[in-house]
């Protein structure tokens, strides 16, 4: 062989001992791609079209699915962009599964809706609309009307509003035989000071025809309610935004004052357990969102996962592993507002949460899991655009099917 030959045999080898590096370099690839694929456990379904979405709810009525979104405002042309602005006078809608997709079923008129909670009593079907203030630009009435509307067969309309001041939202739950719906609310704005009647958020009860106060909650800048069950007894966790967030217990007559949680920046809980585990998930705009953990006694710190902007939690299992998606709403002040966040899915590994997905969010203030035709579902509710414009499409995930799954 010569020399020229021998030259081009080693370049040939070495050209495949290349060509398989590159081969086995994507293989591997693939394979990395597929596991983190593996774990990518919800993937966008259909986008909605809303202005300044708060919530997006997902309720049944005689087997036929639904969803009611709380929208906050909506653009005014000719503006400039900002998230304490817009026109408030902006509709309720309620969307109707149809095929597998959203249609617009009912407009309910509102105004700066912040939250919708359906609750069924008895046969009766109820949806509770809460409203921070009304008007058609800024300055706005915080002094307004919160509303109950009843389901008559094929729409709602109303049947009871509530005088409310800043609300955030509704609560419904029960004790035994009786029926609460509790109301967040409060602010306190920069140029005044809070009049006792504004410094108090509120339980109602339902006397058989309509709902009345029944105890006063103390607040400043109310944001949300979580109702759950422990031990045999009854808890209300309360979520502030200037004082400490405090969890109340129920002694048998009204709800009494528990354990506090230190700093500010309160938004909302979420109560799950774990084996044979308690915990109870806090979200924090201003720091760090927090696990806490049920020590036989009181809440004791667990985790701290790292971040503000923290507004909701929603937990949920999927083939006996748990999950629990933190909702980013924004970071920075409101006057300077960065909305365009990641909102991470977490995963119940080796005794603590662990990131495994981020979803974007624009303003996320809620989700919420349901079921329909044998999958699963989380409705996103998107605030706010990357642009600070109120028009931003909010999002319905579907998560990867599992024979069993249950979900908050």
């Amino acid at each position: 062989m010569t020399s020229p030959e021998i030259i081009e045999r080693l370049l040939s080898e070495q050209v495949n001992q290349m060509n398989m590096m590159k081969f086995l370099t994507v293989v591997l690839s693939l394979i990395l791609a597929s596991s983190v694929m593996a774990e990518q456990i919800l993937s966008p379904y259909e986008y909605l079209d809303t202005t300044g979405a708060r919530e997006l709810t997902p309720f049944t009525i005689n087997n036929e699915y639904f969803i009611a979104v709380a929208q906050l405002a909506r653009d005014i042309p000719g503006t400039p962009p900002n998230m304490n602005g817009g026109d408030a006078d902006v509709d309720v809608l309620i969307y109707k599964i149809n095929h597998g997709k959203h249609v617009i079923h009912q407009r309910i008129p509102g105004h700066g809706n912040e939250s919708t909670a359906f609750f069924t009593i008895g046969n009766d079907a109820y949806l509770a609309v809460a409203s921070v203030h009304s008007g058609p630009k800024a300055p706005f009435n915080h002094h307004t009307y919160s509303m109950l509307y009843k389901w008559d067969g094929q729409f709602f309309y109303p049947v009871q509003q509530f005088y409310s001041y800043a609300a955030k939202q509704w609560h419904f739950f029960s004790i035994g035989t009786r029926h609460f719906l509790a109301l967040a609310e409060g602010v306190k704005l920069p140029d005044g000071e809070q009049k006792p009647e504004e410094s108090n958020s509120i339980i109602y009860e339902w006397n058989g025809e309509r709902f009345q106060p029944f105890q006063k909650i103390s607040s400043q800048w109310g944001y949300s309610f979580q109702f759950f069950r422990l031990n045999g007894e009854n808890y209300l966790a309360y979520a502030d935004h200037l004082k400490q967030s405090t969890l109340y217990r129920w002694d048998g007559a009204q709800f009494k004052e528990y354990q506090v949680f230190p700093g500010d920046g309160g938004r909302s809980f979420e109560a799950f357990t774990i084996g044979n585990k308690h915990y109870l998930a806090y979200a924090n705009i201003k720091s760090d969102s927090i696990i806490y953990q049920w020590n036989g006694k009181q809440f004791e710190t667990y985790q701290a996962l790292q971040g503000a902007g923290g507004r909701n939690f929603t937990y949920f299992t999927l083939d006996g592993k748990h999950y629990l998606l933190r909702v980013n709403f924004i970071t920075g002040d409101r006057t300077n507002p960065k909305s365009a966040l990641q909102s991470p899915l977490y995963k119940w590994m080796n005794n603590q949460f662990e990131p495994i997905q981020n979803i974007p969010s624009f303003g996320g203030v809620s989700a919420h899991v349901y079921r329909y035709d044998d999958s699963f579902y989380m409705t996103f509710a998107n605030s706010l655009s990357a642009d600070l414009r109120f028009k931003v499409r909010s999002v319905i995930y579907k998560i990867s099917q599992a024979p069993v799954l249950e979900y908050g």
